[in-house]
């Protein structure tokens, strides 16, 4: 049902996120649960409502360092969390998160 949910190795990881989407234009906060290299899954802060496919422009934090994304809503749960694919990506994150799966193959999260 979600085939690209299956397609990189996700890291299990805690991190500060904010995104804006676009279309409507909402803030919001939340924390990034597990990342890879082609998306991540956040835990939200507050209520807001976005549907699949919507942009968003994300910003958040892995290891004390920042980063930035543009990324497409796959799947909102209201209330609780959204699961985003990553449409362009800050080079330096993908070579991050390389690096991590490389040397710790146990932050791996099942599913």
């Amino acid at each position: 049902s979600h085939p690209e949910r299956r397609s990189s190795t996700r890291i299990c990881c805690t991190g500060f996120a904010e995104g804006v989407s676009s279309n409507p234009s909402q803030l919001f906060r939340g924390e990034i649960r597990n990342v890879s290299e082609t998306g991540c899954l956040i835990a939200l802060k507050a209520k807001i409502t976005l549907v699949p496919g919507s942009l968003i422009e994300l910003h958040f934090k892995l290891g004390g360092k920042g980063y930035r994304a543009l990324a497409r809503v796959v799947e909102a749960v209201p209330a609780t969390s959204i699961r985003m694919h990553f449409i362009a990506a800050d080079p330096a994150f993908t070579d991050r998160i390389r690096r991590i799966l490389s040397a710790n193959p146990d932050t791996q999260c099942p599913n």
